[in-house]
């Protein structure tokens, strides 16, 4: 496994390059294919050692940004959570990294139509 995903933002970007494939995303087959494939990087994900500093920031906002605009299935969130409980201690640190992406969207907007 270490040869395949050898460190932190490797993974994250397998993680986002299928997250934003439209392919998975076409009929029922596919987004079943999806959420599995998504389940395993994200169980991978768990079993990491996440004592670096860059890696769990990048991998926070990898997972944030997939919470606020993919759609998940139940044991992609239910994983993703248990990921974050890890990342995070303190629970409003939790739920700020969480809502981060959410509202850069909503400034983005708001700049772009102000």
């Amino acid at each position: 496994m270490s040869r395949v995903f050898a460190d932190t933002p490797t993974l994250c970007n397998c993680i986002r390059q299928l997250a934003y494939d439209p392919s998975m995303t076409t009929d029922k087959l596919q987004k079943m294919y999806f959420q599995s494939m998504m389940q395993v990087l994200l169980e991978i994900v768990a079993s990491y050692d996440l004592g670096d500093e860059v890696g769990r920031e990048n991998l926070k906002k990898v997972l944030a940004e997939m919470l606020a605009c993919v759609d998940l299935g139940e044991g992609n969130v239910k994983t993703i959570m248990a990921i974050f409980e890890r990342l995070v201690g303190d629970c409003v640190d939790l739920i700020n990294a969480i809502l981060g992406p959410s509202r850069a969207d909503v400034a983005d907007v708001a700049t772009v139509g102000g």
